[in-house]
């Protein structure tokens, strides 16, 4: 599979993870704190109360696409850090550059 490929597929999931947040009716969205914000390439998701939190509140598109760098990976992070929730980053073999891991795991997470 070509890196175009992959990501040209990985879009299509997060462009739906995208869309069920915002399709989130305006009662819901402010009692959950639904909230998607786009960082650099990324997109933050987060919505409270909501498991798991691989699901619910996750960073989608780094580094799928375009090679992200450690100043966007720190903005990701401290906007999901601010809403004061556990979350996850998702990373692939394809994600680029491929120290990406290496970046997240100096930043206390674990592989999972």
């Amino acid at each position: 599979m070509t890196l175009h490929d992959f990501a040209a597929l990985e879009n299509v999931e997060f462009e739906a993870s995208i869309d069920l947040f915002r399709a989130a009716p305006e009662d819901v969205r402010v009692a959950h704190a639904v909230e998607v914000c786009d960082i650099g390439a990324a997109t933050c998701l987060s919505c409270r109360g909501a498991e798991p939190a691989a699901v619910f509140r996750r960073v989608v598109r780094l580094g799928v696409g375009r090679a992200t760098s450690e100043e966007e990976v720190d903005q990701v992070l401290a906007h999901m850090n601010g809403r004061g929730l556990q979350y996850a980053v998702p990373v692939t073999p394809q994600s680029e550059p491929p120290a990406l891991p290496s970046w997240l795991e100096r930043r206390g997470f674990v592989r999972g």
